[in-house]
């Protein structure tokens, strides 16, 4: 494989590409305020194309391709595509000495019965304990890869656009409309994108429903939550980042596996893997949370 085959870092510098680079030096920052194995990285899909040739061909494994004909509708095939490309260069990158080609990467999102879950990674056929998550927008990818034992991630990429108080009442509590009531499009967007990406972090199988998911700003711009009417934030050491850039409003949301599920009444009994199931939305503003 080429070395333009490889990497993104290889194009030459434009003006998308600065400010991308960017966005990624303002979450690098946010990390350091995290766990230290948490690893996000964004970019566009033109970026990822100009860079990158037959990603279906050299960096997607059998299994992969298998799972990609499941897709009929072009983008979203495209988007599936460049979110595992992303994510596999993002752990090529980060664990060298484990990762030493993409197509030895199996990124499934998939379980035995054809139903969508949370994307598990499997190294030459060894599954890995990682958390991984994936976002996408009409034009760009998001992801995220907690490598720490009992750490749980999600994160959601979401437009900034315009939204009426019809999307407020649909979709929004009503202590969430009361402090949205005065807030522009990207606070909006914010907030929006902060219930998926908790909702990715913390769900056991059931349906995303964004009503459980309440968010609220605290001092400093702080954003805590609370999901089945049970705090997060301080029982379960959730930790919100949200960076507003290249249009859009980029969320990452991790925490402690392990608080979570005596907090939310989780049990081993539970069968942990359940708690990887993704919800389908029926809605527009909403898809396929496994990716």
């Amino acid at each position: 494989m080429s070395s333009s085959e490889n990497s993104i870092n290889s194009v030459g510098r434009t003006a998308v590409e600065f400010d991308i680079a960017e966005v990624n030096a303002r979450m690098n920052d946010c990390l350091q305020r995290e766990m230290t194995s948490l690893f996000k990285r964004y970019a566009t899909r033109d970026e990822l194309r100009s860079a990158i040739v037959r990603p279906e061909q050299h960096w997607l494994c059998d299994a992969e391709r298998a799972e990609l004909e499941r897709f009929r509708h072009p983008d979203r095939r495209d988007s599936w595509v460049w979110g595992r490309v992303l994510a596999k260069q993002s752990l090529m990158e980060h664990c060298p000495g484990v990762v030493a080609e993409p197509a030895a990467l199996n990124i499934c999102s998939r379980d035995a019965r054809g139903r969508a879950v949370r994307p598990s990674v499997e190294v030459a056929g060894t599954p890995q304990s990682w958390c991984l998550s994936i976002a996408h927008s009409d034009r760009s990818v998001f992801v995220a890869i907690a490598t720490e034992p009992g750490a749980s991630v999600g994160v959601d990429l979401t437009q900034h656009g315009k939204y009426g108080t019809g999307f407020l009442r649909t979709w929004f509590t009503k202590r969430e409309q009361k402090f949205l009531a005065s807030a522009d499009d990207g606070e909006i967007a914010a907030c929006w994108a902060i219930k998926e990406a908790v909702y990715k972090a913390v769900n056991n199988g059931e349906p995303f429903v964004p009503r459980r998911v309440e968010v609220r700003k605290e001092a400093h711009g702080i954003y805590a939550c609370r999901y089945r009417n049970i705090d997060l934030t301080g029982n379960c050491g959730l930790d919100v980042q949200a960076v507003s850039a290249d249009g859009h409003s980029i969320v990452t949301a991790t925490l402690r596996t392990s608080a979570m599920q005596t907090m939310l009444g989780f049990s081993d009994d539970d069968n942990w893997s359940r708690r990887k199931r993704a919800g389908e939305s029926r809605t527009r503003h909403t898809y396929n949370r496994g990716i």
